[in-house]
């Protein structure tokens, strides 16, 4: 690949090059690079191939014959200054080859489509979070009585009660947000407070000791 002075200075291969049997490892790099300057064709000396593949640029020529010869390359101006040396794509053996690196390119892009689906499920997840909050809505101070009221605490502050959680924008004092306020008036407020004392009568009405000595004495 091109570097910023315009020379090579790495080389970029596909696995599916890697992955040949009939090519050895200096004429798959070189094959690499074919690939890469796929467009307008691999623009290099032999002298500076023969550096990057740390070989004498003699065996450069015995690299680019042997790959012509396997249909993976041809070259255009082969003997001016100009050469280039292209991919051969529309051959048997090039259409092989790009088809094994579409697929391993495929495979590559389901994974990170996989795991784009695996965020873009967590961010959803998040803003259904964040929707069913923004559902809620406060009660009113006649709710909050007649519910109260409904529970056996008529004496209930139902204002204190909404007047505390508007304060902290329906927020618990922990932070966490008030989803369910009924929840939160049972778990927290209605804990025996402001509950009269049951009379005779009622369901949850037991008598003192007083009125079981009276009772044991009518009897």
């Amino acid at each position: 690949m091109p570097g910023t002075n315009g020379k090579i200075n790495r080389i970029v291969a596909p696995a599916a090059i890697l992955l040949l049997r009939d090519t050895s490892l200096r004429e798959k790099l070189l094959l690499s690079l074919a690939v890469s300057f796929d467009g307008n064709g691999l623009h290099a000396s032999n002298q500076e191939l023969g550096q990057l593949l740390d070989v004498l640029p003699s065996r450069i020529s015995d690299i680019l014959a042997s790959l012509e010869a396997k249909e993976y390359i041809e070259i255009s101006n082969r003997q001016s200054k100009h050469r280039a040396i292209h991919f051969r794509a529309k051959s048997k053996v090039g259409k092989k080859l790009l088809s094994t690196i579409i697929e391993s390119n495929e495979r590559l892009l389901s994974t990170l489509g996989h795991s784009t689906f695996e965020q873009n499920r967590n961010k959803r997840n998040k803003v259904n979070k964040r929707s069913k909050r923004k559902q809620f809505t406060p009660p009113t101070v006649a709710q909050v009585k007649e519910y109260a009221e409904g529970r056996g605490y008529p004496n209930f502050n139902a204002k204190k009660f909404i007047d505390y959680y508007s304060e902290g924008d329906w927020h618990d004092s922990k932070g966490n947000p008030v989803c369910s306020w009924k929840q939160k008036m049972l778990s927290v407020w209605l804990k025996g407070k402001n509950k009269p004392e049951p009379k005779r009568g009622d369901p949850d009405w037991l008598p003192s000791e007083k009125e079981l000595d009276d009772i044991h004495a009518r009897c």
